[in-house]
């Protein structure tokens, strides 16, 4: 589904051994998901936000954005490096105010808080480390973060030197699906015409 071990040339870098860290991982209707695929891409050099942005939309997909506790309870299951992966999320008028900006949820306004992360208004999900957002030193791009102490997110800078990863969000396309089962049912058809 998406790039493995290939370079890519994103904004200006080419972005070596970019390594995708599992095969795509489906957050299925079944299990109470959206449907999704979900895939960690780590990359042996420095990432800015814009370059996995663009990475992303070339693999078909986007960069994560996280709607429930849900979401980002099976995004903790991935398997993953510790460390910081950017996600969709940025603060755009740096003032406090957090939005989509990638995947169906662009525009949608998840967070508006003061530094420290005291909430003004009830929006929709958002899972901050203590004390973060905090906009410390011009940081309004937002990253998934994860290590053996738990998982949350953070306010980082568009190209901060320790962003070595991100996580795709892929939704599969409808045509695909009903390719795949008309090409079955034809098949099964075909079989039952060779027994009569």
């Amino acid at each position: 589904m998406l790039f493995r071990n290939a370079a890519l040339f994103c904004g200006g870098l080419v972005l070596t051994s970019t390594t995708a860290l599992a095969v795509p991982i489906q957050w299925t209707v079944a299990s109470g998901g959206n449907g999704h695929f979900y895939e960690v891409v780590q990359t042996d050099n420095t990432v800015s936000w814009t370059q996995a942005d663009s990475a992303a939309t070339l693999a078909g997909g986007y960069l994560i954005t996280i709607t429930s506790a849900a979401e980002q309870a099976f995004i903790e299951t991935l398997p993953k490096n510790s460390g910081a992966y950017w996600a969709g999320g940025q603060d755009l008028a740096s003032e406090g105010v957090w939005t989509w900006v990638t995947g169906p949820e662009a525009g949608t306004q998840f967070w508006q808080g003061t530094s420290g992360g005291s909430t003004t208004a009830p929006f929709n999900y958002a899972n901050w480390f203590g004390g973060e957002p905090n906009n410390s030193g011009n940081e309004d791009y937002l990253t998934f973060n994860q290590s053996s102490g738990g998982a949350g997110w953070n306010d980082v800078g568009i190209s901060n030197s320790a962003i070595r990863g991100y996580i795709v969000e892929v939704i599969p396309e409808p045509s695909t699906a009903l390719l795949l089962g008309s090409g079955l049912l034809g098949l099964s058809a075909r079989g039952r015409r060779r027994k009569t």
